[in-house]
């Protein structure tokens, strides 16, 4: 009955539930077992807490993965807001939503966002500000304010009409995002107008969010430092100005050849990085790497960027041999997610060793080597704390690196 409970409350903690049909009966409340509280645990986290491994089993078990496979959302990955896309060329509705009194403003200061502390947490939510208070803050300095980047609609809670469509309204309500570091005391105006608020720095504080802050955060900040160190072509040094949202650059210079075809420069960059667990050809051992610039005692899986021409199953094995020395067969696809460090797509996956001899090139790696499934359970499961980091951790579960790992080893687990 504990067990029982266990699993109940476990379940509970995942906030939705799908029915299955299963042993007992016709059918079972199943959990999503990828989904987190806002803790970031998961329904196996929470039943590793409390030392019940009959409901670990349970949660893990094959038969409950056979017929339906949930996808991993990480956490970057939460998409609250409906980018509208097909709003971006329109200047016109842009303007409206601009000075809509429901529209929502993100503001950063040199590329960090303006936040506020959670009441007895070390977590953040982004500060969110309509047009009339910017203005009432930066008066005539508005005018200054050059690139506003729109991020999309937060769309109204709609029932279907009779015909079962849900329809578009102009009640949903608008983000834009602004970075107004560059206008003199912009920054401390903005904090002295808006009690109890700070400047996140990129590393914790952009791990420290409110999931769904976390994926408009990643969404904004590339694109305005994509602004700030990009002010004129590359292909002829004239000055460029902000089209589309901000997704899209145009050169003054009406003869470039950028305003002629279509560009890689024109858009935002974004670069594509392969991160992969490499499991040992038996299944019961990951390769695991670490960094000179790691803190002590933390290893994570390895990782690379993509090269012209390559798929991403080259990659990895690429990566994967240049680094460690090892050999790759199979490259399974695993998850992805936006890593705003500054601008990377990565790309999760699981490649399957087909040799066992580590060669650490000393310029990518300190240190790289097996680890057994038992140890590295161990250490998914343990307290870091950071004045006394223990001898083995990971990166935390805001990472898809951490989500790889956790994977695996779950596998493992169901299989006891």
């Amino acid at each position: 009955m504990r067990a029982a409970r266990s699993v109940f409350w476990a379940h509970r903690y995942c906030n939705k539930l799908s029915t299955h049909k299963r042993f007992f009966g016709s059918n079972i409340v199943r959990a999503n077992t990828t989904l987190q509280n806002h803790q970031g645990q998961t329904a196996v986290d929470i039943a590793r807490h409390f030392k019940s491994k009959a409901t670990v089993n349970i949660l893990n078990s094959q038969k409950l993965l056979t017929s339906v496979n949930y996808p991993t959302v990480n956490y970057f990955s939460h998409a609250p807001l409906n980018r509208r896309a097909d709003k971006r060329k329109d200047k016109t509705w842009l303007n409206e939503q601009m000075k809509n009194s429901q529209t929502k403003y993100i503001i950063f200061s040199k590329l960090k966002p303006l936040a506020t502390k959670l009441s007895g947490e070390n977590r953040f939510r982004l500060a969110v500000i309509n047009y009339e208070k910017i203005s009432e803050i930066l008066g005539e300095e508005m005018e200054h304010i050059k690139n506003i980047v729109f991020l999309g609609v937060e769309e109204s809670l709609l029932m279907p009409d009779s015909d079962g469509q849900v329809k578009q309204t102009n009640d949903d309500c608008a983000w834009f995002a602004v970075d107004v570091g560059e206008i003199d005391n912009a920054s401390n105006k903005f904090l002295e107008a808006c009690p109890d608020t700070l400047y996140l720095t990129p590393r914790p504080g952009f791990l420290q969010v409110h999931m769904e802050d976390a994926t408009i955060l990643a969404q904004a900040r590339p694109i305005l430092e994509w602004h700030q160190f990009n002010k004129f072509c590359p292909r002829c040094a004239s000055e460029v100005s902000m089209e589309e949202g901000g997704y899209k650059q145009s050169c003054s210079n009406t003869e470039c050849a950028s305003n002629k075809r279509i560009l890689n420069v024109s858009y935002p960059r974004m670069d594509p990085v392969g991160i992969m667990l490499v499991i040992s050809q038996d299944g019961t051992e990951c390769l695991l790497g670490r960094k000179p610039t790691f803190p002590a005692g933390m290893y994570s899986c390895l990782a690379g960027y993509m090269e012209p021409g390559e798929s991403i199953e080259d990659a990895v094995r690429r990566e994967v041999l240049e680094e460690s020395g090892i050999h790759v067969g199979l490259v399974e696809y695993h998850s992805s997610q936006f890593w705003p460090y500054p601008a990377q797509l990565m790309i999760g996956c699981l490649a399957h060793a087909t040799s066992d001899r580590v060669i650490v090139d000393k310029e990518e790696l300190e240190d790289a080597q097996w680890f057994s499934m038992d140890i590295v359970r161990q250490a998914c499961i343990k307290v870091v704390d950071h004045s006394k980091p223990p001898s083995l951790w990971f990166p935390p579960r805001q990472a898809i690196a951490r989500q790889l790992i956790e994977h695996w080893v779950d596998l493992g687990s169901s299989r006891l």
